[in-house]
């Protein structure tokens, strides 16, 4: 990756004709790379560069820039910040130790390590990488994978990983994000890599807040556990700062694993999914959602006038003000995870909100309850709807798996967009266009190819069978 950055820097200024270069320490800060590792790249790059343009290179300086940063706002980890945990050994599951702690977290045959130091410290099977735009690849004849793809490229010698996984999200927020680290996890299973590092600074730099990046992680990782598969993910953390926030992330999701286990008393009769929700919820907790505002009438005049019209106006806020109540528990456990959505509800229609473990009150004048309530049914309808389809796609996925490989790699389709094809596919619908990031691509499985339609790029796919066809 840096490699192909630094030649392609270099090719740029030899078509401007520079004379000069300035350069950073590229992938020193934000990836976690040693200077010394990065250095000796530039250096081999530049060399290479020279010796194939020979007398016709116009560059003659370059010069290599260090940003010390601030002690006082930027520390490194040190390697390792707990003994043996830079390389944990992939021993059998009932060999390891199951007890989550505020560095390391397993989910059935996956555990995850939070490690210090710099990626060059790690050795792995494949090093995960996410990117804000389309991976930087070759495109002289190849397409630019896109949102929704797995790019997995073999690594040369003299490097610490077999391979490099890299992914565009979709998009940017929390699921966006978990959904291509699922989907990262799931191209280094399709490869039997065992062993995988992640830079959480690669991750952070897309925007989100640093403990929303380590929950997602974290969640993409424990949904990926249910394909028992046995996976050592190793989080690499560089900045102190940055360590202190996963590791409370860390010890949070521990503090829930020990709550979901006490939980027993679930109804036989919930679906999985259910189940999983009612283990998430917490059972003492009550959220409340809106203002209950007050409002003050000053009533002057007769004192037997002013006492009725108090009551007229007591009466007429009593037949109105109503009090509705959800107490389906299926229901229940699902409005616990929209609290956001109930939010927005909440402010449109000016009502009180109180979720407990036991039901949902909506409090306030008797329109906007009964309108509230109708709204948040029909949000949950929607959104079932919505997830019936998505687990549809991704049952699909578990027995199929779309990919095309070029002169780049090799990149799958995750499971959502694998679904999709594959569904268009078992339907007789041949063809399929998806968005880009600035381009569209189409997808032809009659003719087995994928096509990039702004510049007519194309490549074989493949459909392989992963598992037993549903």
């Amino acid at each position: 990756f840096l490699r192909r950055l630094v030649r392609k820097i270099l090719e740029k200024c030899h078509e401007l004709g520079a004379y000069s270069l300035a350069i950073p320490m590229i992938g020193a800060g934000q990836h976690g790379y040693s200077e010394k590792v990065v250095l000796q790249i530039i250096r081999e790059v530049v060399n290479q560069f020279s010796n194939s343009k020979g007398s016709q290179i116009t560059l003659k300086d370059i010069r290599v820039i260090v940003f010390q940063s601030k002690p006082d706002r930027r520390q490194s980890v040190p390697l390792p910040i707990r003994p043996g945990i830079s390389t944990p050994s992939l021993s059998h599951p009932s060999e390891r130790n199951t007890e989550a702690s505020s560095t390391e977290i397993a989910f059935a045959l996956v555990r995850i390590y939070l490690c210090g130091g710099n990626l060059t410290q790690y050795e792995a099977d494949a090093f995960m990488n996410l990117s804000s735009t389309n991976v930087k690849v070759s495109t002289t004849t190849s397409l630019k994978p896109p949102p929704g793809t797995v790019l997995v490229i073999k690594a040369h010698g003299g490097v610490n990983v077999k391979y490099y996984v890299h992914c565009v999200p979709v998009s940017f927020d929390i699921s966006g994000l978990e959904r291509a680290i699922k989907a990262s996890l799931e191209a280094a299973k399709f490869f039997a890599l065992n062993n995988i590092v992640i830079s959480a600074t690669g991750i952070t730099s897309l925007n989100p807040a640093a403990n929303e990046c380590a929950n997602a992680i974290l969640n993409a990782s424990k949904i990926f556990s249910k394909a028992n598969f046995m996976m050592d993910i190793k989080v690499v953390v560089f900045d102190v700062n940055m360590m202190r926030i996963f590791k409370n992330a860390f010890e949070e999701n521990a503090k829930e694993q020990k709550t979901s286990a006490t939980i027993h008393d679930i109804d036989q009769a919930a679906s999985l999914e259910d189940a999983e929700i009612m283990q998430q919820l917490p059972l003492k907790k009550v959220f409340n959602i809106g203002v209950k505002e007050q409002v003050i009438f000053r009533v002057v005049g007769v004192r037997d006038n002013v006492n009725k019209s108090i009551e007229k106006i007591e009466g007429y806020s009593n037949r109105f003000k109503v009090t509705k109540y959800v107490t389906d528990e299926k229901m229940v456990y699902r409005l616990w995870k929209h609290i956001s959505e109930m939010e927005t509800l909440s402010k449109g229609y000016d009502v009180f909100i109180t979720l407990s473990a036991e039901k949902v009150s909506i409090e306030g004048m008797a329109d906007q309850v009964f309108e509230c309530k109708d709204a948040l049914i029909d949000f949950l309808n929607k959104h079932d709807e919505k997830e019936r389809e998505m687990r549809r796609l991704r049952e699909m996925s578990e027995s199929v798996q779309w990919l095309y490989t070029d002169v780049n790699g090799t990149v799958l389709f995750d499971e959502i967009l694998n679904g999709m094809v594959e569904s268009k596919f078992r339907d007789g619908n041949n063809k399929i266009t998806f968005p880009g990031t600035g381009n569209t691509y189409e997808v032809d499985s009659d003719k087995m190819v994928i096509q990039e339609t702004h510049t007519g790029r194309t490549a074989s796919l493949a459909r392989k069978q992963i598992g037993k066809m549903s």
